[in-house]
């Protein structure tokens, strides 16, 4: 099993490290340094969860891969706590995985940003017995993701129109180095203020590709947004055009507000249901139905118009905000609508 682990992960990159967790004993008649200290009987007899076992299993896989790096980490002397821990984790539940992207630090105190997959070990007859744990170097990719976020950011950097009548504001934390999100904010004219918000399916490099070709469309078609409907047509339309086979759609939300109506027109692109704030502290959800942009040829949007009070606020969000936890690892509450 550990052989057939890291054949996998050198076929994804030579650069590669690889850590043996030893299991510790399971709690039986005998304390731990007693199971721990056993000698290797070859069978699984229990043995195979000691000291001696691991040491065995170390030696044969250095035999193996002599160019490799092969560690084994002691019981007691763990590279981060169990509640954090991705080898833990699949130890416990028995499921390999691909975690995100972490940072290790060298002797001399670089930090060197690794790619980490896990994967249980697993006897004869199909207990865990222990988990290996490969780091691949990812520092040239990383370089590369550094220089692709730099670019990103500049498509993202709008200048916010300044208005008495009306107030804007944006928040932006990609869930990797580069993200799937894109936004824009532009000026028509003396009333008139378009917005798109745009979350492109999936996460990293691709997804941020799509946001890139987003923000020339944003800049093309802008003027269009005096029906949201048809620019969430013409978007969809381009969007569509690119992807083959339905590998990529964007949900989201394009709208006018005009200033001097106090109204907002909108159409839905499958986004989440924006907040409106009233100066009263209430709030209610606004639903943004409608096919995500990309997702078939000639969609159909509609147009919905919102009035709005003095002092009301309205909150538009991608999914992410969804998705994230507090520090009890918890999803935020559910949003209900008020009285």
């Amino acid at each position: 099993m550990a052989k057939n682990f890291i054949d996998l992960a050198l076929a994804k990159s030579p650069d590669l490290r690889v850590y043996i967790y030893a299991r510790w004993p399971r709690q039986g008649k005998e304390d731990f340094d007693t199971a721990w200290l056993k000698k290797y009987t070859g069978g699984w007899d229990n043995t195979n969860e000691s000291k001696d076992y691991f040491e065995r299993l170390t030696l044969e896989l250095r035999k193996a891969y002599p160019r490799l790096k092969i560690l084994m980490v002691p019981v007691a002397h763990q590279l981060c706590g169990q509640e954090h821990c991705p080898l833990h984790r699949s130890i416990v539940t028995g499921v390999g995985s691909e975690c995100p992207l972490v940072f290790a630090k060298r002797k001399d105190g670089q930090r060197i940003p690794v790619q980490v997959t896990v994967a249980p070990i697993r006897n004869a007859a199909g207990e865990i017995v222990g988990g290996v744990e490969a780091f691949r170097d990812v520092s040239p990719v990383f370089r590369d993701l550094e220089k692709a976020r730099s670019i990103q950011s500049i498509a993202l950097q709008h200048d916010l129109p300044q208005d008495a009548r009306i107030q804007f504001s944006t928040h932006y934390i990609p869930h990797d180095i580069v993200g799937g999100d894109y936004y824009g904010i532009r000026q028509l004219d003396r009333d008139h203020y378009g917005f798109f918000l745009a979350d492109v399916m999936g996460h990293g490099l691709a997804a941020a590709l799509y946001t890139m070709h987003l923000s020339s469309l944003w800049d093309r078609y802008c003027s269009l947004l005096k029906s949201p409907s048809a620019f969430g047509r013409k978007i969809g339309n381009e969007l569509n055009r690119i992807v083959k086979g339905g590998e990529a759609f964007a949900t989201g939300i394009c709208g006018l507000v005009d200033a001097n109506r106090r109204q907002i027109c909108f159409a839905g692109a499958g986004n989440p249901p924006a907040l409106l704030i009233h100066a009263s502290g209430e709030f209610e959800q606004v639903e943004c139905p409608g096919l995500p942009f990309g997702l078939m040829e000639d969609a159909p949007y509609d147009d919905t118009a919102l009035p709005l009070e003095p002092g009301d606020r309205l909150l538009f969000f991608s999914d992410g905000a969804m998705e994230i936890h507090n520090a009890e690892s918890k999803p935020p509450a559910s949003f209900t609508a008020s009285p």
